[in-house]
């Protein structure tokens, strides 16, 4: 019987070429795109995955107004991070990052031009799941050290350990950074990518207790079983106790 639908089909096809023809591309195109949508959707779905606490960890966006201007965007005061662990039971940890762009990095009579380059408080390790080459977790509690990613760490060092040598960052205020740790680069699927991630006490910058100057990325850890959504709720009492009274001045 099948054999018999084949043959069957085989001389519909041969009798009637262009409409076949049409009918087997669009088949084809059809699944193409069914395909690579699937792809795309998984994709999406898994990023930030790789994480342990990914279904906990979220990230602060600033959406306000000041006088006539609007800001909306994912950065926020430096003294957020550690208000939000002070003041919400809810919360379990939180962390920042601060972008610095672009850095020059000597090392010996070596000159390189590194992107990615952030500033991180020293229990990101307890927020994002990294896997450590060298180094350990501790890695960014002293000020002036600095942790690479394997293909950073191998650029710079070739197959000599990358822990223990120092590189010097090159800006206003040129400093050697002691690398404590190497860490595996993370998977394409992630929201954000570094090279170098230095210690932020490194930076007296961290230290600013301005709630009306935005520049950090600051991301949240919430306790098992909290609400994130309650939490939300309560912003608006951080902002009337923090930002509120700095905004009279």
């Amino acid at each position: 019987m099948f054999k018999n639908f084949l043959k069957i089909a085989y001389r519909n096809i041969l009798r009637h070429k262009p409409y076949a023809f049409i009918n087997i591309m669009g088949l084809s195109i059809g699944l193409a795109c069914t395909l690579l949508i699937g792809i795309y959707v998984v994709n999406e779905f898994s990023f930030d995955e790789f994480h342990s606490k990914s279904d906990r960890i979220y990230r602060l966006c600033i959406d306000g107004k000041m006088g006539t201007n609007k800001f909306l965007g994912p950065v926020t005061p430096a003294p957020m991070a550690q208000a939000l662990r002070e003041d919400y039971p809810e919360i379990e940890t939180s962390t920042r990052l601060l972008s610095e762009g672009s850095r020059s990095i000597r090392y010996e009579n070596k000159m390189f031009y590194e992107d990615k380059f952030f500033y991180a408080d020293s229990n990101v390790f307890d927020v994002f799941s990294f896997e450590f080459i060298e180094g350990d977790k501790n890695a960014l509690m002293q000020p002036k050290t600095i942790v690479l990613t394997d293909k950073v760490a191998e650029k710079y060092f070739g197959s000599q350990k990358a822990v223990g040598k120092s590189i010097r960052i090159l800006n206003n205020d040129s400093a050697f950074f002691l690398v404590t740790a190497v860490v595996k680069e993370f998977p394409s699927n992630s929201h954000f990518h570094f090279n170098m991630l230095a210690s932020m006490s490194s930076n007296p910058y961290s230290r600013n207790t301005q709630w009306v100057s935005n520049s950090y990325f600051t991301y949240l850890v919430f306790k098992t079983g909290a609400d994130p959504y309650a939490f939300e709720k309560k912003i608006p009492q951080m902002v009337k106790k923090y930002i509120g009274p700095q905004m009279s001045q």
